[in-house]
């Protein structure tokens, strides 16, 4: 895994409920460090690594249940409705009405779509987008955003929206 991949698990380890997150110091993580403020200079990356990755690695022979990347099938585009992660609704598809979400959300998604100007039962594809937000909390990776940067370089806006 990149860096960026051992960071993403262990913060979303925490996430998850874990006391806390931890990949095994190799190669990889003495090669992000090395020169970076603050990181063992000289020979202390790698006596750091013997010592540290002998003491805490996984023993000889314990099971692991599934190796591989993770199965991505099915994922799909999704348009925000507004303030919160899991007000979301697949491109494809159209907005749900308050009444089927649950009782205690429903004062929150009616709020949201009025801040979003959005009706129940409006499909997300078409929708005009005024303002665009890129931006993560626990798997944001300094690549994505990159290269998110370079879509935006583009400036390719609805003629509507250009300035």
């Amino acid at each position: 895994m990149t860096m960026e991949e051992r960071l993403t698990v262990c913060n979303m380890s925490i996430e998850g409920g874990a006391r806390f997150g931890y990949v095994n110091p190799d190669a990889t993580t003495i090669d992000y460090l090395r020169g970076r403020p603050y990181a063992p200079a000289g020979r202390a990356p790698s006596t750091a690594r013997r010592r540290g990755g002998s003491r805490v690695a996984t023993e000889p022979g314990a099971s692991v249940r599934r190796r591989g990347a993770p199965r991505r099938r099915g994922h799909r585009a999704r348009g925000d409705l507004g303030h919160q992660p899991g007000m979301s609704v697949g491109v494809s598809q159209r907005i749900p009405a308050p009444e089927a979400q649950p009782e205690a959300e429903r004062p929150t998604f009616r709020e949201a779509l009025a801040h979003m100007g959005f009706e129940a039962g409006q499909p997300i594809k078409g929708a005009k987008i005024d303002v665009a937000f890129v931006g993560s909390c626990t798997n944001g990776r300094l690549s994505d955003l990159r290269i998110a940067a370079e879509v935006a370089k583009k400036g390719k806006v609805a003629r509507a929206c250009a300035r």
